[in-house]
């Protein structure tokens, strides 16, 4: 008999499919690992010369396998860089339900242990162009009619190593959960986010390229972000719960950052803005990285050239991180414990250079 047998499970659901390698061992113990199988991705739009004539989709573009297979939740490896110029908002395949989205490229894991707090910064606000992950580019959608349209409705498992560069998102019609990403159930992290434009029109609450976060997010970096409403201030009468990077976080949000860049006239290329007139407009927590961040909260993150307009509870970072007695329980000792040899001061949430704008009544 031989010592290695194959297994395919097509099962869908949080494990996706999976191949199971199973080897019988020296001491005729049967010893197994699974490994996820993964559709792979090399362009955004079909190749009509390369439709497969099982599904009459071309399965190695990101339309086509999305078309067979983007709501079983199912796992994608992303193997090049993704063009979605040629995509149109009415093509655009949205609502997806995913298992695990990954790109194929500087698949790095940094050593928690062995790196210093500068060294965790220079990272999360270094420059993105340096061993860069796979991209997720160029991509316009509008949707005007319908309130709460995503790009990706649920991620279940884990989604890690991809540059989303230069998106636009408008989703104007009155409602909640304007993003690209509505429901984080899973992880996210090695996830670069470039060039991200947001106009959420008449939207009142959950705005953010997430907007649930459920599940951990670990060094995620954020470049020239905008968040605004392209509607008549008296048009919205209040905007709750707008961020960056995640509208909602229910779980730790640590290694983050958020970074633009201050133009010569003042304006912010990244810039996060919820309500703007305290008469007409109550709306609350606007934050530059998340807008709420709930227990536990966060740890490690940065802002620098960043602008958040907003009514109460705005921040450069975070509107509120409630996490009071996750930090409570700690003493000064645990803080001067995260400081590299140096003696260089740790500010575990911190800003640089960034404008936190409140409406003058």
């Amino acid at each position: 008999m031989d010592s290695y047998r194959m297994v395919l499970k097509t099962e869908n659901g949080k494990a996706g499919a999976r191949l199971a390698f199973h080897e019988l061992g020296a001491d005729g113990t049967l010893q197994t690992e699974e490994t996820p199988l993964y559709r792979q991705i090399y362009r955004a739009q079909e190749n009509s010369a390369l439709t497969s004539e099982d599904t009459g989709h071309d399965m190695n573009s990101w339309q086509g396998a999305m078309a067979v297979a983007g709501d079983t939740y199912e796992n994608f490896m992303v193997m090049a860089n993704l063009d979605f110029s040629s995509v149109g908002s009415s093509m655009l395949r949205t609502g997806l339900k995913l298992n695990r989205l990954e790109g194929s490229k500087n698949r790095r894991n940094l050593d928690l242990a062995s790196l210093t707090e500068a060294e965790r910064r220079d990272y999360l606000m270094g420059d993105l162009n340096t061993d860069p992950y796979v991209e997720i580019a160029n991509l316009t959608f509008t949707q005007e009619s319908t309130s709460g349209v995503n790009w990706i409705y649920e991620l279940r498992s884990e989604m890690k190593y991809l540059r989303f560069l230069n998106i636009n998102w408008k989703n104007t019609p009155s409602g909640s959960y304007v993003g690209i990403l509505r429901l984080q159930t899973g992880t996210v992290s090695y996830i670069d986010l470039d060039k991200i434009n947001i106009d959420y029109g008449r939207a009142n609450s959950y705005i953010g390229f997430i907007t649930n976060a459920n599940n951990t997010m670990d060094y995620v970096r954020g470049r020239d972000i905008v968040v605004k409403s392209s509607a008549p201030t008296r048009a919205r009468i209040t905007v709750h719960y707008v961020g960056g990077i995640v509208s909602y976080s229910k779980a730790l949000l640590q290694h983050m950052s958020l970074k633009g860049t201050i133009n010569a006239d003042g304006t912010y290329s990244c810039s996060i803005n919820g309500s703007l007139d305290d008469v007409l407009n109550n709306g609350n927590y606007t934050g530059g990285i998340v807008s709420y961040a709930a227990r536990p909260g966060m740890d490690f993150a940065y802002s620098e050239g960043v602008e958040v307009t907003g009514n109460g509870y705005i921040g450069a970072v975070a509107g509120t991180v409630d996490c009071y007695t996750r930090w409570d329980a700690h003493t000064e000792a645990w803080y001067n414990a995260l400081q590299p040899a140096s003696g260089e001061k740790i500010y575990l949430l911190s800003s640089k250079n960034c404008k936190d704008m409140l409406p003058v009544s």
